[in-house]
C-alpha cells in the first residue's frame, strides 16, 4: 500500500499533503493558513472560514483577509474611545440584504481601509446580487481620519444615496472603484463635507457617478484641484452633479463616457470664494443662476477648453450686491458659454450679466451662443469689464448691451452674430471705456436682426474707423443723439453713421468735435447735428480727399428730409472743408444754418434743400469753392 509518511493514518493516495501530520481528509480548516487541510481541493472555504459581523464596532479591530466576512445586521464604527475599524488588503466583505456599514454617525470613529495590492470588495452577499442590496458605506460627521483605497464597493445604495455617503466629514478616498450602486456612485452632502478623490472609477451606478448635494462640498484645502484622476462611466444619470461652489475642485484629467448625460451638472448658487473652472473632456451644465460675489470679491477663472452649458432661464451673474470677478481664459482653446438644450434657440438661457459690483472682470477668448433673456446675450450695468476676442451669437435680444452710467467695457476684437436685436447697443445714459480712445476697436457686426451698432453721439469717439458690419436689419452705427461733452473724433466706418436724435456739440469743457474724411451721417427724420447752440461746442469737418457726407436716411431720400446742420452763436470753431450736404432744410429754412458765429465752408456741396442752401443770420462764414444745386429757395440767404 501507499506510505502513510506523516503517519497521520492517511496515505499518500489521499493525503495532499503527506508531510503535515494535520493535513488530511477530514481535518479541520485552519483559517489561518494557506492551506487545503482537508483535502477537498479549497483553501479557506466560506463554510468554515466566514466571520459574520452585527451591531456596534466599539474599539479597534481588524478585517483580515485569511477569513471571509459577512454583515448580518447594520455595523457602526463608533464609540468614546474612537475606534479604528481596519480592513487589510485582500479582504472580502459581503453585506446581506438591508445591511451597512457607517463610520462616525452617531460618535467618533474611524475607517482605514488598506486595499494597495490585491485590493478589498464590499458586495452583496446575494447569489445574483442586484444594484441596492445593501445600504452601502456611510461616513459621517464625526469620522476621524477615515481613509479609504484601493478597494472595490459593489451593489450598495440601499439607502437611497450611494455606494459611499460621505455627510459633513473629510475622508481621503483614492483608487476606489464604485460600481453598480441602486442610486449614487459616491453621494456628499451636509455642511463641512470635504472629501478628497483620487484616481477613482464611478461605473454603472443607477444614479450620478458623483452626486454633491446643495449643501455638500469637495474638499479645497490646496490650490490643487481635489477631484482629481477619476473616471465616471455608464451610470444612469449625470456624469458629475456639485453645487458651482464645487466646480473648481474639478481636475481637467477627470473623464467621462457613456453615462446618461455626459455633463457636470452645477446646481447654480453663489460662489463666494475663488476658484478655477477647467477645460475638461466633457461640459459643464448648468442648472439654474450662479451668483458670483461675496464679501471677499471672489474672483471666478475659467480656463481655455471648458465648456459651459446653461439650463433655460439659467444665467451667470457677476458682482450683484457684493463684488466678484468673471477671468474667462480662452486662448488657442476657447471657452463655450451656451445653452443645454440639444436644439438650443434664441434665449434659451439668461446670458452673462455684469452688474454694478464687478470687481474688473476680463473675459477673453469666449463664444457665447444663444443667450438673450431680457436684456443682451452679455449685459454690462454699470460695470466696467474687458471684453477681448468675444463671439456673441443667437442671442434672443442684443449681442451686448450696456446700459447704467457707472458702464465703461473695453471691447477689443469682439463680434456680434445674428442676434435678435442690435450687434452692440449702449443705452443713452451709459458709457464705454474712455482712458484711451478709441476703445472699440475690431469690432464685428454681421447678421443681426437690428442695427450693427446703437450708441449715443458722446460715445461715438471710441469706435476705431472700418468696423465691419453687414447683412444686418440695418446696415450702419446708430447715433441715439444728445450731447457731445468732450473733444472727440467721428472716424469713418464701412457703413453710415445714421442719426435717429437731435445732436448737440457743446458743454463746460467747451469740445471740439472732428470729423474725418469718409463718414457718412444720414439724419433719420427732422434731427439737426447743432454746434453751439446753448453752450460753447466747435466743429472741425476735414474731407479733404476723401469727402464727408451729410444727408438723409430715407430711401428714396427727399428734400425736407432732415433738418440741416445749424452752427450756433456759441461756435467756438466751425471749419467745414469737403463736405456734401444734401436733402435739409424739413423746418424750413437751409441744409446749412449759419447765425451769430464765424467760420469758413471750403471745397463744400449744398444741394437738395427744401428751402435754402445756406442761410446766414448776422453771419459772415468765409465761403470757399461752394457748389450749390436744387435748392428750392435758393442756394445763399
Amino acid at each position: 500500500p501507499p506510505p502513510d509518511a506523516d503517519g497521520d493514518g492517511f496515505d499518500a493516495s489521499v493525503d495532499c499533503d503527506d508531510s503535515d501530520p494535520a493535513i488530511h481528509p477530514g481535518a479541520a480548516e485552519d483559517c489561518d493558513t494557506a492551506a487545503d487541510d482537508d483535502c477537498d481541493g479549497v483553501i479557506n472555504q466560506a463554510s468554515a472560514c466566514t466571520v459574520e459581523h452585527c451591531g456596534i464596532v466599539a474599539a479597534d479591530e481588524v478585517w483580515d483577509a485569511s477569513r471571509l466576512h459577512l454583515v448580518t445586521c447594520a455595523v457602526a464604527v463608533e464609540g468614546a474611545s474612537v475606534p479604528v475599524l481596519t480592513i487589510d488588503d485582500g479582504a472580502v466583505i459581503s453585506f446581506d440584504p438591508g445591511t451597512g456599514l457607517s463610520v462616525g454617525v452617531g460618535a467618533h470613529g474611524g475607517l482605514l481601509i488598506q486595499g494597495g495590492g490585491v485590493g478589498v470588495l464590499l458586495t452583496s452577499s446575494q447569489s445574483v446580487p442586484t444594484p441596492g442590496d445593501w445600504l452601502g458605506l456611510s461616513v459621517g460627521p464625526a469620522a476621524d481620519g477615515v481613509t479609504l483605497g484601493g478597494a472595490t464597493l459593489e451593489f450598495g445604495g440601499g439607502n437611497g444615496l450611494g455606494n459611499v455617503a460621505v455627510s459633513g466629514s473629510a475622508p481621503i478616498l483614492s483608487d476606489l472603484v464604485l460600481r453598480r450602486s441602486g442610486a449614487h456612485g459616491l453621494h456628499v452632502a451636509g455642511a463641512g463635507s470635504a472629501p478628497s478623490v483620487e484616481s477613482c472609477s464611478l461605473e454603472d451606478n443607477v444614479g450620478d457617478g458623483l452626486h454633491v448635494a446643495t449643501d455638500g462640498g469637495l474638499w479645497g484645502g490646496g490650490p490643487a484641484a481635489s477631484f482629481s484622476g477619476n473616471t465616471s462611466s455608464g451610470n444612469g444619470g449625470y456624469a458629475l452633479s456639485l453645487p458651482a461652489s464645487g466646480a473648481g475642485q474639478i481636475a481637467a484629467n477627470t473623464a467621462a463616457s457613456g453615462n446618461g448625460a455626459d455633463r457636470a451638472r452645477i446646481w447654480g448658487g453663489a460662489v463666494e470664494e475663488d476658484a478655477v473652472w477647467r477645460g475638461l473632456s466633457f461640459p459643464f451644465e448648468v442648472a439654474w443662476n450662479i451668483d458670483l460675489r461675496g464679501a471677499n470679491s471672489p474672483a471666478l477663472t475659467v480656463l481655455g477648453g471648458a465648456q459651459v452649458l446653461f439650463q433655460a432661464g439659467a444665467s451667470l451673474v457677476v458682482g450683484e450686491g457684493q463684488p466678484g470677478a468673471l477671468d474667462v481664459q480662452g486662448g488657442v482653446d476657447r471657452v463655450l458659454f451656451g445653452s443645454a438644450d440639444a436644439a438650443p434657440a434664441p434665449g434659451a438661457w439668461g446670458g452673462l450679466r455684469l452688474l454694478a459690483g464687478d470687481a474688473g472682470s476680463s473675459v477673453v477668448g469666449l463664444d457665447l451662443e444663444h443667450a438673450g433673456g431680457s436684456s443682451g446675450g452679455i449685459t454690462v450695468h454699470d460695470a466696467s469689464p474687458l471684453l477681448q476676442d468675444v463671439v456673441v451669437s443667437g442671442s434672443s435680444t442684443h449681442g451686448l448691451h450696456v446700459l447704467g452710467p457707472a458702464s465703461a467695457p473695453r471691447l477689443t476684437s469682439f463680434t456680434a452674430l445674428d442676434n435678435g436685436g442690435d450687434g452692440l447697443h449702449v443705452d443713452f445714459d451709459s458709457g464705454l471705456d474712455r482712458s484711451g480712445s478709441p476703445s472699440v476697436t475690431g469690432l464685428v457686426a454681421s447678421g443681426n436682426a437690428g442695427v450693427a451698432l446703437s450708441l449715443p453721439a458722446e460715445l461715438v469717439g471710441e469706435l476705431a474707423a472700418y468696423l465691419s458690419a453687414s447683412g444686418n436689419g440695418i446696415d450702419a452705427v446708430a447715433v441715439i443723439g444728445g450731447p457731445v461733452l468732450t473733444d472727440q473724433i467721428w472716424r469713418p466706418q464701412a457703413v453710415p453713421y445714421r442719426v435717429v436724435d437731435d445732436v448737440y456739440v457743446g458743454g463746460p469743457s467747451a469740445p471740439v468735435l472732428t470729423i474725418e474724411g469718409g463718414v457718412v451721417l444720414q439724419f433719420d427724420g427732422l434731427h439737426t447735428l447743432a454746434v453751439g447752440d446753448a453752450s460753447p461746442g466747435g466743429l472741425v469737418v476735414s474731407g479733404g480727399s476723401s469727402p464727408v457726407l451729410f444727408t438723409s436716411a430715407a430711401s428714396p431720400p427727399a428734400p425736407g428730409d432732415w433738418t440741416g446742420l445749424t452752427i450756433a452763436a456759441q461756435a467756438t470753431v466751425a471749419t467745414l472743408e469737403g463736405l456734401t450736404l444734401q436733402y435739409g432744410g424739413g423746418t424750413g429754412i437751409a441744409n446749412l444754418i449759419w447765425r451769430d458765429a464765424a467760420g469758413s465752408v471750403t471745397s463744400c456741396s449744398v444741394e437738395s434743400s427744401a428751402a435754402w442752401g445756406i442761410h446766414r443770420s448776422n453771419a459772415t462764414p468765409t465761403l470757399t469753392d461752394v457748389t450749390y444745386g436744387a435748392n428750392a429757395l435758393g442756394d445763399l440767404f
